[in-house]
């Protein structure tokens, strides 16, 4: 892993489905000024990756393996207040998740089915 940083918005992508991570990567690519410095399988590697790159941003699926996007998230904040963390899910009601008092993601989002 290099930290050579390029010009543009780094976004750190985090979901448990290589082909929600592709598309996303494809979309964002195919924009100028954005730069994906790594992609997450898990919620351990979000936070290892956020941790190493400091990106502008992480999207973050809210159900990962290993460590779940909301358990990813407040790591992520409380050591790189600076990243701005969106969370999306699958799952609608899942926003039910995030209402407490001692957390406050940027921004809930569903994300549709890909193959729907």
């Amino acid at each position: 892993m290099t930290r050579l940083r390029v010009d543009g918005i780094h976004v750190v992508i985090a979901d448990s489905d290589p082909l929600a991570r592709r598309v996303v990567r494809q979309a964002l690519e195919g924009r100028s000024g954005f730069v994906i410095p790594g992609e997450a399988s898990t919620g351990r590697e979000a936070v290892e990756l956020c941790l190493y790159y400091r990106p502008q941003v992480a999207l973050m699926e809210l159900s990962l393996p290993v460590l779940d996007g909301l358990a990813a998230t407040r790591k992520i904040l409380s050591a790189a207040p600076e990243v701005r963390v969106l969370i999306f899910s699958l799952h609608d009601g899942e926003e039910t998740q995030l209402e407490h008092p001692d957390f406050s993601p940027r921004k809930f989002k569903l994300r549709p089915g890909l193959g729907c």
